[in-house]
């Protein structure tokens, strides 16, 4: 059995090129966005998409509410609604083009819209496990600073909680985006790879000194031990040398490259957790517990308002809808006081 239909491939190649230059979508969205139409390909038997009608729609959609993922549970309902939301996009995006405006039929792409009761509970948000600054601090004194590789990891962890940049930034960053004496870090997207590309200027949040003290040492070192200019990578992958001796890779001193995986990153945080006895907790989620910090010591709506440009985020209103939950034995607490208040 056939598992292309090259008429098929054309046109999603025609989709892609659309949405990567007309839609300017990001080259994951749109690498998503065709993996759907895969699923829809292999439902329908690989069917050239002009066939399309209602009834395939639904033929889909009720298969896709019974199928399991990888772990042998159902799919969970935002991961349906994103994936009939996309094929809607795509087939709106084909009824448009000559030779399909009449071999398409829009009111037949209704076919894929969920129940008003299935849209609301693929929306519900669930609660994110976040860290406590506490647990935070442990995890970063807890962890080894016999080698370079070692201090790397723990000024790794400790900027990530003193400037909340996301992974790729991380990962991205040089020394000269970094000002050690007014304590701010600018994200050039030139340069650093930022969400949107925007352009991201964060003073260090009001953390813990000895954590902001681990990444002012650790830029020392490297510009005065290692004699790092600029334009080299704050935080570096490892260098590989062989040793003749014991007839192994060293990895324990540092090159004067980027780090290449976002994997990499995450075995760090992940080992640090582990070391202090702590659940891992992804660097990610390590914004949730700046913005719950935000909104505990902000006092003025201009203070959250900078807390939130702090974090690199446009309109608080995103730092409080995507980052700012309050989660129930919090909400418990906070309800207690207002009532003795």
């Amino acid at each position: 059995m056939t598992n292309y239909n090259i008429k098929n491939e054309i046109l999603k190649k025609q989709y892609e090129q659309y949405l990567e230059l007309d839609e300017r979508l990001s080259a994951k969205t749109v690498h998503v966005r065709i993996k759907d139409l895969r699923k829809y390909e292999e439902v329908t038997n690989f069917k050239d998409f002009t066939t399309f009608n209602a009834n395939q729609a639904l033929d889909f959609k009720d298969m896709y509410k019974k199928a399991q993922n990888s772990k042998g549970k159902y799919v969970r309902y935002a991961t349906i609604f994103r994936t009939l939301t996309n094929l809607k996009e795509f087939f709106l995006w084909l009824a448009k083009q000559n030779g399909y405006k009449r071999k398409i039929k829009v009111t037949d792409i209704r076919a894929f819209n969920l129940t008003k009761k299935e849209k609301n509970i693929a929306k519900t948000k669930g609660f994110k496990n976040v860290p406590t600054l506490e647990q935070i601090y442990k995890t970063i004194y807890a962890m080894p600073t016999r080698t370079e590789k070692d201090k790397r990891n723990q000024a790794m962890v400790a900027f990530t909680i003193l400037t909340g940049v996301r992974v790729t930034a991380l990962m991205s960053l040089q020394l000269q985006h970094v000002d050690e004496y007014k304590h701010h870090v600018k994200q050039d997207p030139n340069v650093v790879k930022t969400k949107f590309g925007k352009t991201i200027l964060t003073q260090f949040f009001p953390v813990d000194k000895d954590v902001q003290q681990i990444v002012l040492n650790w830029i020392k070192y490297l510009k005065e031990e290692k004699m790092f200019g600029r334009e080299a990578p704050l935080f570096p992958s490892m260098a590989s040398e062989w040793d003749k001796d014991t007839q192994t890779f060293l990895r324990d001193n540092l090159s004067t490259s980027h780090m290449q995986s976002t994997t990499t990153v995450r075995d760090i945080f992940k080992e640090a957790f582990q070391n202090a006895g702590i659940e891992y907790f992804n660097p990610h989620v390590f914004r949730d517990t700046l913005v719950q910090l935000g909104e505990r010591i902000c006092t003025t709506p201009e203070d959250f308002k900078a807390w939130s440009q702090n974090i690199g985020h446009s309109s608080p209103l995103t730092t409080f809808t995507s980052y700012g939950d309050v989660y129930p034995t919090r909400q418990c607490d906070i309800i207690r006081k207002l009532a003795e208040k």
